[in-house]
């Protein structure tokens, strides 16, 4: 095969990066020159590289006439990048962009990457795609979840996602409101607005600190805490001297390595718990310890009930400690519905699946370049003077060029040596040993 060139987008989220470095890798493997982007590079990048083939997250981000111009030299799949879909709204906007007058975008994209048959189904719905262009495709982050099991769990694992208010680069509060407040339907309900937003982001931490508080007070447990990679980890380091050292603050490169020696994870809401399920760990949402005032800020059920339908859901402090000391003795099962669960990931991830989703994809891309070489074989671009900087030294170099370059390259360039090693070694292990 004649070699092509493909450019990926990968979202800000760590778990991502690893899914599509997995794609990468088989990718190259077939032959092609992988680069990778993100939302700060994309443009830059594409302009450069003109690449055969681009993976990217969202079609909205691009406008009718860019789009014209993009597929004249590229051939475009949409792969989201979210943590889950359960929501007809929100898979609308992923897929078919925040305006519906993009709609005569989709004709542009040459395939669309779809999760589950579930999400097929809706977009089938809505009789705006055509049903050619969609292949089903599992979700690749969960494809090390086949050999991927949990190593003399001991600790509690935290997970926090309060970017909101915590976000990592000390943005204006006054600026974030702007950029939020039109967000209705999608960060929070149609009849509300960015106030609810921030108070259930306020309101979720004060739950977390109180859960701490009381699991060390009143057992040896030890936790760790994983902050999302929007925020801004160095404020929760008082934690660790607060409580003597029980509370850690550990952002190891590789989330499912973090969960190895996870034997209860806790959250308020978050795909994460998938993983976690997966792996055969309790999942504990603290959802129900917000109060009654969370449904007057947050009534988004779509969003929020297929993911504590299948946590355990504490009413009180006391329960949240007794759940978490029968997660330690191994007296705690993963999900009080663990089959509800299972039926959910095969509906929604086409998971399990008879190969990895990370293959599946490489496979629709080397044969979306096979069956158009002449479409190819047209442009002629000349990618030699790229060639010595492979596809996170190129990122890297424009990370350096960027004015936030420090806070961009620790957040949005998750792709740095030690996160490509660890990619690299739990596809080796776990991923092509399927």
């Amino acid at each position: 095969m004649e070699k092509g060139t493909v450019l990926i987008h990968i979202d800000e989220k760590q778990r991502d990066t690893h899914a599509m470095l997995w794609i990468t890798f088989y990718l190259q493997e077939f032959g092609f020159d992988v680069y990778l982007c993100n939302r700060v590079n994309r443009s830059f990048l594409w302009e450069k590289l003109k690449p055969d083939i681009m993976i990217d997250s969202h079609i909205n981000y691009y406008d009718e006439h860019t789009l014209a111009h993009m597929t004249k030299f590229t051939k475009l799949l949409i792969l989201p990048a979210e943590g889950a879909i359960f929501n007809k709204h929100v898979l609308d906007l992923l897929y078919l962009g925040e305006k519906r007058s993009k709609k005569n975008n989709i004709k542009y994209v040459s395939k669309f990457l779809i999760w589950g048959n579930k999400n097929r189904q809706w977009l089938l719905e809505q009789n705006i795609i055509d049903e050619k262009k969609m292949e089903v495709v599992g979700c690749p982050r969960y494809d090390i979840y086949k050999n991927f099991k949990p190593k003399n769990p001991s600790k509690i694992g935290i997970l926090t996602m309060f970017k909101t208010i915590n976000i990592f680069d000390g943005r204006s509060i006054i600026k974030l409101i702007d950029e939020l407040k039109y967000r209705q339907g999608y960060n929070f309900d149609k009849n509300r607005n960015v106030e609810d937003l921030f108070w259930y982001y306020v309101s979720g931490c004060r739950v977390v600190l109180e859960s701490i508080e009381n699991l060390c007070s009143k057992n040896d447990f030890v936790i760790k805490i994983r902050p999302h990679q929007t925020e801004a980890p160095h404020n929760y380091n008082f934690l660790t001297e607060k409580y003597n050292n029980r509370v850690v603050i550990d952002m190891n490169d590789s989330f499912y390595e973090w969960l190895e020696n996870v034997y209860a994870l806790i959250v308020i809401k978050s795909t994460s718990m998938i993983e976690a399920l997966l792996m055969g760990i309790p999942v504990i949402s603290l959802e129900n310890l917000m109060g009654d005032r969370l449904d007057d800020h947050m009534r988004m059920p779509d969003s929020r009930i297929p993911f504590l339908r299948y946590c355990w859901n504490p009413k009180t402090y006391d329960e949240l400690v007794e759940l978490c000391d029968k997660a330690k003795r191994g007296e705690l099962k993963p999900s009080p519905d663990m089959q509800g669960f299972e039926q959910l990931t095969h509906d929604f991830f086409d998971y399990p699946r008879k190969e990895p989703s990370s293959l599946t994809i490489a496979k629709i891309v080397k044969e979306t370049y096979e069956q158009d070489i002449s479409f190819f074989k047209r442009k002629k671009i000349n990618h030699s003077m790229y060639k010595y900087l492979n596809y996170h030294g190129i990122n890297r170099l424009i990370a350096l060029k960027n004015s936030r370059s420090e806070m961009i390259k620790s957040n949005y360039f998750p792709w740095e040596k030690n996160v490509y090693l660890a990619a690299k070694r739990n596809w080796e292990k776990y991923i092509k040993s399927f």
